[in-house]
């Protein structure tokens, strides 16, 4: 299957190659509500896209968790722009659970952290001496934000990760950042080996976007982005009566919430209290004043899409997926993952393609 490539993105994609550190194809992307990053010959890494920027003296206390890392930058070329270190994922929130950062607080997030969630990411991974990452990201509104990320990735990063003594060389090219949800699009051309129109409705922490698009993954007309996603229900249910009078008057821990939602227990922590009412009440109200305006701008383009999916963490939301297919709208599998791997599989095309190959 061919999938349309910019030739541009191509150039300089010679200065990656050594011969003992290969070049990675990578898909990056700094969801709102979690990092997803895919690394070539590597597992796939989801951490909460949780921030906090520390220096930890004594190895005891840095934390350890597949859920994120412990990040020092030594050297490189964000020197002027980047903390001495930081945490991101889980233990950013554990660190302090009431100080963290959110990427979903953050409007410019996305852009702004993206180089120090990606290495957050990158340090759940076993370690390397040297990463050559081809990294291709995909971002909303490409044309406004899509420069501004590409240059606060790309270039050489000496950091250490963890607890561990030895520091690794990062090197990051991004050929080209794509519109977010086009990896998903490429994914399932990828999968299908077919053209279609596809209707993707985005089902985000901060956003819910719609995008339509043409057989060749072009975007059909402006998406359509409602603000408020998945965290507006977080932020119902951690302000709700039952669970303000849980914590004895303070608003919910919107982390423990979300936990829950993400494994489907509905439970608040290792505290035994279940929120599962609360949730299903806010669900059904987060719906008709939310999901329900994307349902209606997207009904113009679902008449005559080939394809229409959810994706993103909200599209596993417990019990909205019957609630999905009654509008006829195809919840993915693995949903929160599809668009990053779609983006590894553009960079593996993007690879093919300077070689001489045919993506």
């Amino acid at each position: 299957m061919n999938i349309a490539i910019d030739r541009d993105a191509i150039t300089g994609l010679d200065r990656l190659d050594s011969p003992s550190t290969p070049i990675l194809p990578t898909g990056y992307d700094p969801g709102f509500g979690q990092t997803k990053l895919a690394v070539s010959g590597c597992r796939e890494v989801v951490i909460p896209a949780y921030y906090h920027p520390c220096l930890i003296t004594k190895d005891h206390n840095i934390p350890a968790s597949v859920g994120g890392a412990y990040v020092q930058y030594i050297q490189g070329d964000r020197d002027e722009h980047l903390p001495d270190a930081w945490l991101t994922g889980k233990p950013a929130y554990l660190m302090n659970p009431t100080r963290y950062t959110k990427l979903a607080d953050d409007r410019a997030g996305k852009h702004r952290l993206s180089l120090e969630l990606l290495l957050g990411a990158l340090a759940t991974l076993p370690y390397r001496e040297h990463w050559n990452l081809l990294v291709v990201p995909s971002i909303h509104d490409v044309e406004t934000f899509g420069d501004a990320l590409k240059q606060r990735l790309q270039g050489s990063h000496l950091v250490r990760f963890g607890s561990n003594p030895e520091p690794s060389r990062i090197t990051i090219d991004v050929p080209k950042v794509y519109e977010e949800g086009f990896g998903v699009c490429a994914s399932r051309m990828l999968e299908t080996r077919q053209q279609l129109q596809r209707l993707v409705f985005d089902i985000g922490s901060g956003t819910i976007r719609v995008v339509a698009f043409g057989p060749s993954g072009n975007v059909l007309n402006e998406p359509e982005t409602i603000k408020q996603g998945v965290d507006a229900l977080i932020d119902a249910i951690a302000k709700h009566p039952d669970v303000r009078a849980f914590e004895e008057g303070e608003e919910g821990d919107r982390h423990l919430i979300r936990q829950g939602i993400e494994q489907h227990t509905l439970t608040y922590g290792t505290t035994g209290f279940s929120f599962a009412d609360v949730y299903h009440a806010e669900l059904g109200q987060w719906a008709k004043s939310v999901l329900l305006k994307a349902i209606k701008y997207a009904r113009p383009y679902q008449k005559m899409a080939d394809e229409v999916i959810a994706v993103g963490g909200g599209a596993d939301l417990p019990s909205l997926q019957d609630t999905l297919t009654g509008c006829g709208i195809v919840p993915a599998t693995e949903s929160a993952l599809l668009n990053v791997r779609g983006l590894k599989g553009l960079a593996h095309a993007l690879l093919t393609q300077r070689d001489g190959g045919v993506a």
